[in-house]
């Protein structure tokens, strides 16, 4: 089972202080999800016209459903203040997905909405709901205003799990931590409430000023059973205890004593990736290895035909790319990566084909912040994949318009609210004073 986002709504977020909204897909999707050419973004504006903003709203969003009790960590507070609008107090993301098996037929279509709002000096869930929609009509499974349920379709006994908890902590991440506790839950809720829990975890945003840690995480094969989310969710929940383990120290792999053989495995991929952008790469020596508890932290030296470089001292586009290569493969694996400034430190060329390559690609999905105009050629042709954030806090999509290409339109300023309107005299005032 995999997810894929076709609709997010935003609003609150650093400049964006209205209601901006991103289409990845067509308005009528079917009962087949069709995913080549389909499943990349690329998002594109001025600086500081809230490209970033909207990377920052799904870093937000994935916190706040997967990790256990976000809002009572001073440190994610103090990164609220920072980001949450500073006129609405209110940061809103609401979130359009379906969920698609292996033949890319669709199981079901969700929309989860996340209220959080400023309150004096500490920030708690404003209103959040979960609903899925059914013959293109939304039927609410819970509801939460305030802490208190509105609209409940669940069992008594889980809204009586959630019970007083619902101001600092969402439904998505009460309800996974039930299933890493292994929690007795009704097949009902779980058919309700896992698409939610699933898509939380099959979201990755990775953010310019996120930490370097190198998280590995096995790839799980996702099969629903076909009454009931029951061996699904069994599976599932190993997958999700190991994927909440957080390495200690920057620059390390965190893997279990089981995962050695398969992380060899992803270390050789990962050197072979490498090799084509540096060929005199000879081999990732993991054999560093420090024992933390019931895991194991690995730091990675690359070796050279003369010299064994450790990670933390490689140069900024190697860097750059192992933590790609690591993105991709959750690409690969059916995920949903969100990358900020995804061209920095990589040259232009391996960027084209990376693209082209995930452009034919039919899993997963790619969306990635980007002032390098090259990716537009790879995109040009498909729909709903070029998106431009304007200066006033809008978002626009390129849609053709006679014979101008994206990067015509766009660098000559007729994308509405970006005028380029900049020349080179524009400096001279500056620069000769």
């Amino acid at each position: 089972m995999y997810s894929f986002m076709n609709k997010v709504t935003i609003s609150g977020i650093k400049n964006l202080k209205n209601e901006v909204t991103l289409d990845f897909y067509k308005t009528n999707m079917g009962r087949n999800i069709k995913l080549n050419k389909n499943n990349i973004k690329a998002i594109y504006g001025a600086n500081g016209a809230g490209k970033s903003a909207i990377v920052h709203a799904f870093d937000i969003y994935e916190e706040l459903v997967s990790k256990s009790g976000q809002l009572f960590s001073e440190s994610f507070k103090q990164k609220l203040d920072e980001l949450i609008n500073q006129q609405t107090n209110v940061f809103t993301i609401k979130i359009n997905f379906v969920i698609y098996n292996e033949r890319n037929l669709i199981e079901g279509e969700y929309i989860h909405e996340l209220v959080i709002a400023r309150t004096q000096n500490d920030f708690l869930i404003h209103s959040e709901t979960l609903s899925q929609v059914k013959s293109r009509n939304e039927r609410v499974i819970i509801k939460v205003e305030k802490g208190e349920i509105k609209v409940n379709r669940l069992t008594n006994e889980l809204k009586d799990a959630f019970f007083n908890q619902l101001r600092q902590r969402s439904v998505v991440d009460l309800y996974g931590d039930m299933v890493v506790d292994n929690k007795d839950i009704d097949d009902e809720d779980q058919d309700k409430l896992t698409p939610f829990l699933m898509f939380a975890n099959d979201l990755y945003v990775e953010t310019v000023d996120a930490d370097n840690h190198f998280s590995f995480v096995s790839r799980v094969h996702h099969t629903k059973n076909e009454e009931t989310w029951s061996k699904y969710i069994a599976e599932f929940y190993k997958w999700l205890k190991q994927s909440r383990q957080e390495p200690l120290s920057e620059y390390t792999y965190s893997i279990s004593e089981d995962q050695k053989n398969e992380f060899q495995k992803y270390i050789n991929n990962l050197t072979r990736f490498l090799k084509i952008f540096k060929p005199n790469l000879v081999k990732i020596d993991i054999s560093h290895e420090r024992q933390n508890g019931n895991r194991i932290n690995i730091e990675p030296y690359f070796v050279y035909n003369d010299a064994k470089i450790h990670i933390e001292f490689e140069s900024a586009g190697i860097k750059k790319l192992t933590k790609l290569y690591q993105l991709f493969c959750y690409k690969e694996a059916g995920k949903i990566i969100i990358i900020d400034e995804f061209d920095a430190n990589l040259n232009d060329v391996y960027l084209i084909k990376l693209l082209q390559y995930f452009n034919e690609s039919s899993i997963g999905q790619i969306i990635f912040i980007t002032h390098n105009v090259s990716p537009m050629a790879v995109l040009a042709k498909n729909k709903n994949a070029i998106d431009f954030t304007t200066q006033d806090g809008k978002v626009t999509s390129w849609t053709k318009s006679g014979n101008y290409s994206p990067i015509n339109i766009y660098q000559k300023g007729y994308i509405s609210g970006l005028p380029f309107n900049i020349y080179e005299t524009d400096f001279e005032d500056i620069f000769n004073n």
